[in-house]
C-alpha cells in the first residue's frame, strides 16, 4: 500500500517539477488516479456517482482551461498545473483513506 502511495506523489511531484511541453506526458499519472476511483467505488455508495462527476467535471474544466488560454497551436503553461496539483492534494489528504482500503482489500506492507 505504501508502494501506491509513494508512486503517486512521486508522479504527481516530477510533473510538477520538471518543465513540460505537452499534456500528453501525463499518461503516468492515470495509475494514482485509478486506484483513487477504485477506491472511492469501493469505500462509498455513492462512489460510481463520484466517479463520474469528477470526470465530467475535470474534462469539462480541462477542455475549457485550454480553450480559453490557447494561443495558435501551443497549449500554454497553465494547463500543466491543475491536475497534477488537485491528484497531488488527493493524495495527502486522502492518505489515511487510502491506505485503510488496501488493508481491508488485502494488500499488505
Amino acid at each position: 500500500m505504501w508502494f501506491y502511495w509513494s508512486l503517486g506523489i512521486t508522479l504527481v511531484v516530477s510533473n510538477l517539477i520538471v518543465p513540460r511541453s505537452a499534456t500528453t506526458n501525463y499518461v503516468l499519472m492515470f495509475v494514482p488516479t485509478l486506484w483513487i476511483f477504485a477506491v472511492l467505488e469501493r469505500s462509498f455508495t455513492w462512489g460510481k456517482i463520484a466517479v463520474w462527476i469528477s470526470m465530467l467535471v475535470s474534462f469539462v474544466g480541462l477542455w475549457w482551461l485550454h480553450f480559453a488560454t490557447v494561443v495558435g497551436n501551443q497549449e500554454q503553461p497553465i494547463m500543466f498545473i491543475p491536475y497534477p496539483l488537485i491528484l497531488g492534494l488527493v493524495l495527502l489528504v486522502g492518505r489515511r483513506w487510502l491506505q485503510e482500503d488496501a488493508r481491508r482489500i488485502g494488500i499488505v506492507a
